[in-house]
């Protein structure tokens, strides 16, 4: 099936990155510096340089024809950018539609996950048959609102930001929050069931140049999946504008709801 319209921009503006096997367009999008993994494909843009609309099939069209001009700026952006990467691995272009828990039904033998936030947008892609799950979150470089702690961070996520200082502190915390929605967003297609902040525990570990590891630990029975398992490594990148975390999980970590 072929799109119906092109997306409007440049081959830079809509790059596509191949993971580390491959030196990626410039320039590099935070979702880029944050992966190396060669199984991946990403793409990525600032979704105001999209028209509303252009480049979508019908059914994704109607989806948000009654939204506001912001929403359907990013939910443009989302399904190029998604389209785009996928056929870095030989998908044909097709629909990206979603189901009615708004879950995203990829092309049969792709996996993916699509964020956006104001001002920027992206979408990372893997065949099925080498990733079982995916998941990714942008946000804005701001600490989190200290209104906010003690109903995204646990107690022992609170001691955590409380052994640094006050301004780093703010963006990890931030930085626990996109962790917790990327390990959400990864596994709940398989689950269908809503998880509190609270029930994930987000470990850090600090890398270079900004980069922390983390690892996700559930606190509850979840679906499928039991108390305490934990899911990692993921990764959490904070640059001068961008936090932004993400997580590839293999076949073998998924336990689909029965």
């Amino acid at each position: 099936m072929q799109s119906p319209v092109e997306a409007r921009g440049s081959p830079a503006r809509f790059g596509v990155t191949r993971g580390s096997d491959s030196q990626p367009p410039a320039p590099v999008g935070p979702l880029a510096r944050l992966f190396a993994d060669a199984r991946l494909r990403i793409a990525e843009t600032d979704p105001r340089a999209v028209e509303p609309g252009a480049g979508l099939f019908p059914a994704e069209a109607q989806s948000i024809a009654n939204a506001v001009d912001s929403r359907r700026r990013q939910f443009t952006a989302g399904r190029l950018l998604a389209r785009r990467a996928w056929q870095e691995l030989g998908v044909p272009p097709s629909p990206l539609v979603s189901d009615e828990q708004r879950v995203p039904v990829w092309p049969t033998g792709v996996i993916g996950s699509i964020t956006h936030t104001h001002g920027w947008c992206g979408a990372v892609v893997a065949r099925a048959s080498e990733l079982g799950a995916l998941g990714a979150d942008v946000e804005a470089r701001s600490a989190l609102d200290p209104e906010l702690w003690q109903r995204v961070c646990r107690p022992e996520e609170r001691d955590f930001l409380g052994r640094h200082e006050q301004g780093l502190a703010g963006l990890l915390a931030k930085g626990v929050f996109s962790a917790k929605e990327s390990i959400y967003k990864a596994l709940y297609p398989t689950v269908r069931v809503f998880l509190d902040f609270q029930a994930m525990h987000i470990e850090m570990e600090p890398g270079t140049f900004g980069s922390w590891a983390w690892q996700a630990e559930l606190q509850v029975p979840w679906g499928a999946y039991r108390a305490g398992e934990r899911f990692g490594p993921g990764r959490l990148g904070i640059d001068s504008e961008w936090i932004v975390s993400g997580i590839a999980l293999g076949p073998e970590r998924l336990r689909p709801q029965r």
